[in-house]
Order: structure tokens, then C-alpha cells, then sequence
């Protein structure tokens, strides 16, 4: 009887006793591989936005940066422009297409009935 019992209790302590065992090995191999990625990327952003040290270099930066918010500036411009007009031209034709069916749709309406009451 004790053996049976010794046997019900064992069951789940070696379950837990490799479920444990699986989470460490996993942590440590995710935790290895993510320190790997943010190393990765780490470096890949410091050589790519590096604050350079000449003065020459800083304007040139500057001026580039400058260059492109000017062109996203028009770009947003251009396009505000582009939605007005096509509302402007939307909105009359919208109209005359509503009225227009309405019409259609009151003659419909309105048309005697050939139903012949006398």
C-alpha cells in the first residue's frame, strides 16, 4: 500500500522536477539569444547615429535634415490642396446625382396608375 502511495506522490514531483527543468533551459536560451539581438541592434544604432564631431559634418547633417522636412512640408501642402479641390468638385456633383434621382424617383411616384375605375 505504501508503494502506491509512494508511487501517486512521485508522479507529479518528477513533473515538476522536469517542468522546472525545461523552463531553465529555455529562460537561459531565450535570455542568451535576446542579449544577442540587443547587442545586435545595440551596435547597428550606434554606428548608424553616431553624433559626429566635426563642425562640417554637424551642418551637412543639419542641412539634410532640414532639406527633408522642407519636402514633407510641401508634400503635406500638395496634398492638402489635392483633397480640397476634390471635395469641391465632389460636393456639386454629389448634389446634382441626389437631385437627379429624386426626380426620377418622383415621377416614378406621381405616375397616374392604369387601373381603370370607370
Amino acid at each position: 500500500m505504501s508503494e502506491k502511495i509512494k508511487e501517486f506522490v512521485e508522479i507529479p514531483q518528477q513533473f515538476v522536477r522536469e517542468g522546472t527543468q525545461v523552463c531553465a533551459s529555455s529562460y537561459a536560451y531565450y535570455s542568451r539569444l535576446t542579449s544577442q539581438v540587443f547587442d545586435t541592434l545595440h551596435q547597428a544604432f550606434r554606428q548608424r547615429f553616431t553624433i559626429p564631431c566635426s563642425i562640417c559634418s554637424i551642418t551637412k547633417h543639419y542641412s539634410e535634415f532640414s532639406q527633408i522636412c522642407k519636402a514633407v512640408g510641401v508634400g503635406f501642402a500638395v496634398m492638402g490642396f489635392i483633397g480640397y479641390f476634390v471635395k469641391l468638385i465632389h460636393i456639386p456633383i454629389n448634389n446634382i446625382l441626389v437631385y437627379a434621382m429624386l426626380v426620377i424617383s418622383l415621377r416614378i411616384s406621381l405616375r397616374p396608375s392604369n387601373s381603370g375605375g370607370a
